[in-house]
């Protein structure tokens, strides 16, 4: 895993969500020393484990900044990485996922779900280019979804889907990227929502925290682009 720097700022979007959290304190193990973690409602909507959270990197040597704002703002972006310059690295992990068939969604629904990972995504993308900023890394959380598809999930789906194509079109540029397909994970993310014995039955398990950070470490080290 990558040794990180500490006079580098980190984003990590939706970052007091489970498994962001996670990814916040593997940031810390590796050196980090600046967080900017983002949050729709921020601290003010923050529960006592989120709050213990903050508190528990700060104590570990880390200044950290939640920012109250939604990724697919671009210009309310623009303000939080511009006030946190250099920024080194980014990883993008707020979405929205409801188990609900297409023909229940509705437009709503549907946009709702498109957004964090559609129109924020492209914010973050376009912002790196137009602030100038030198990344080591610019992650994209995608899901296993994107790949095989899931039942009730195709807004889903096709918002990861997204994010791999996103990958792809970065790397043409010459810029880093990565989007990587999670499968199961042991605190949040699909494993919530399936069905544990289907997936079970298909000889899944969900990874451990472990074990996704480190696997998160390699594939970035390995500069690795698109990953299921």
């Amino acid at each position: 895993a990558p040794s990180l720097a500490p006079e580098g700022a980190y984003l990590v979007t939706g970052g007091l969500g489970g498994v962001l959290q996670q990814v916040a304190r593997w940031l810390v193990a590796r050196g980090a020393r600046r967080l900017v973690l983002t949050s729709r409602r921020g601290l003010a909507a923050a529960s006592q484990q989120q709050l213990d959270f903050v508190a528990e990197l700060q104590a570990a040597g880390a200044a950290v900044e939640v920012a109250a704002v939604d990724v697919c703002d671009k210009e309310a972006m623009r303000g939080v990485l511009g006030a946190a310059a250099p920024v080194a690295g980014i990883v993008h992990g707020a979405g929205v996922m409801t188990m609900e068939t297409l023909r229940t969604l509705g437009r709503d629904g549907l946009a709702a779900t498109l957004a964090p990972k559609v129109a924020g995504s492209l914010n973050l993308h376009a912002l790196s280019s137009e602030l100038g900023l030198a990344l080591d890394f610019f992650v994209m959380f995608s899901s296993i979804s994107a790949v095989w598809g899931s039942n009730q999930l195709a807004h889903y789906s096709a918002a990861n889907g997204f994010c791999d194509a996103l990958a792809a079109h970065r790397r043409s540029l010459g810029l880093t990227a990565l989007s990587v397909d999670w499968g199961l994970l042991a605190e949040g993310g699909m494993s919530a929502h399936e069905d544990a014995k289907f997936a079970a039955a298909m000889g899944l398990r969900p990874l451990s925290v472990p074990e996704y950070t480190a696997a998160l470490g390699s594939l970035i080290a390995a500069d690795a682009a698109h990953k299921i």
